[in-house]
């Protein structure tokens, strides 16, 4: 079979949930004989935006597109650009895949689906994030509240204070709903469009049913993880430390929690524990001041707490070998959350925020611990029992939890494609 994957980003410059993820099933995919392209969009300083790019990514081809927004002139030119689909068309028309499965739209365009479905190849759609139907992705606004609906006014303002250049500087409410009612409706379009539709986790499926998506279309598939990192001769030894270890992997951005597991820290810490942070600081949208907020919060505490900065995915289970506890503290939703998964692999127990997705793949004080989503208290006190009680660590850590493999992800996904090929056919 001919699979054509689209994404807005890849390995190695782009090392998310989506990406990694992505990289494994290209590369099962193709031990099991199909033929893989990758789709995706580049930001290549001094290249004309619509210019391609070509390269093998540890045995994947990747063929991309530069844009850098130089045509950009209004907020629908986030889900629509017809330059983009006519880019995506050429490839397509070259490869000529069996089926098209777009991964992330967000700096490409939503008319991939168009563009594919036109050309007669099913397409099947993945629902990493919350981008379909919320621009910033992660239904949360600059000042990390979240937003449990998708409205007209609470939007809006969102879109204003985020991508001022395309609305007028003076509110205008015709003007906001209008930009509102053509975004929204073509991400509705799309979804409806789609031939399949992929979420990650049930939480996932709910949040687009409750915004009207017809929740029997939206299948359950989620990420597979290379388990045998941490198994048998493979699996990193693992480290002791006078101190507790609590760690952190992950990208480090606001709606991650990092400064919320931090204030935790601080009210339970002292020199038999330590707190290590792994992963690079990014941009929240227009927010380039986190990482110099985590450091003023740090000072003072650099004897137990230590930012370690980005590390190397396949780095992964050691730096897990080397902690007594993890911790995912986010403040939104998510819509998996590999890393609870592998801390599960690693044999680490886990502690992370009641809630989206991440309350779904704990079953408290059995598989790991829950705490209440940005309570710094409740997770300071879920920290300290977890460092006073080595019973509770065991038992944890001892507990059956069920990790996707890469092949049955690779299997399941497949099969949906197999399905759309005989559904076209007929």
């Amino acid at each position: 079979m001919k699979i054509l994957l689209v994404t807005a980003g890849f390995v190695p410059d782009g090392l998310g949930g989506v990406e990694l993820s992505l990289q494994r099933f290209a590369k099962w995919a193709a031990r099991e004989g199909h033929e893989i392209l990758v789709y995706r969009r580049y930001d290549r300083p001094g290249a004309e935006d619509f210019s391609f790019h070509e390269e093998v990514v540890e045995g994947t081809r990747v063929v991309g597109v530069n844009y850098r927004f130089g045509d950009a002139k209004t907020f629908q030119h986030l889900v629509e650009n017809a330059a983009h689909k006519r880019a995506f068309a050429e490839v397509l028309a070259g490869f000529k895949p069996d089926v098209v499965h777009l991964h992330h739209a967000t700096c490409l365009t939503t008319e991939i689906v168009d563009a594919a479905q036109e050309a007669g190849v099913p397409v099947a759609v993945s629902l990493h994030d919350y981008w379909l139907g919320c621009p910033r992705g992660q239904r949360m606004r600059a000042d990390l509240s979240y937003c449990p609906s998708i409205e007209v006014e609470r939007c809006t303002r969102c879109y204003r204070e985020t991508w001022p250049f395309w609305f007028p500087k003076e509110p205008d409410r015709a003007f906001d709903t209008r930009v509102f009612g053509d975004y929204q409706g073509r991400i509705r379009e799309t979804l409806d469009r789609a031939d399949a539709l992929i979420a990650l986790s049930k939480f996932t499926q709910r949040v687009f049913a409750r915004d009207g998506v017809d929740e029997r279309r939206i299948e359950i598939v989620e990420y597979g993880l290379d388990v045998e990192l941490y198994q048998g001769p493979r699996r990193p030894e693992r480290t002791s430390s006078a101190r507790f270890r609590i760690g952190y992997l992950g990208t480090l951005l606001p709606s991650k929690g990092a400064h919320l597991l931090i204030d935790a820290f601080k009210r339970i810490g002292g020199s038999d524990r330590s707190l290590e942070l792994h992963g690079p600081v990014l941009p929240f949208h227009q927010d380039t001041t986190y990482g110099e907020r985590l450091k003023r919060q740090i000072a003072g505490w650099e004897a137990q707490i230590t930012l370690h900065g980005a590390y190397a995915p396949e780095r992964t289970p050691a730096l897990l070998a080397g902690l007594d506890c993890l911790v995912v503290p986010s403040i939104w939703y998510e819509t998996y959350c590999m890393v609870i998964r592998e801390g599960f692999l690693a044999g680490v127990p886990v502690v992370a925020s009641n809630f989206g997705a991440m309350a779904e793949a704990i079953e408290d004080e059995r598989t790991g611990l829950l705490f209440d989503v940005g309570d710094a208290v409740d997770l300071a006190r879920k920290l300290a029992l977890l460092a006073r009680d080595g019973e509770l660590r065991q038992r944890l850590v001892q507990s059956r939890k069920r990790v996707v493999t890469t092949a049955e992800n690779g299997a399941q996904t497949v099969a949906i494609y197999e399905r759309l090929l005989g559904a076209r056919r007929r």
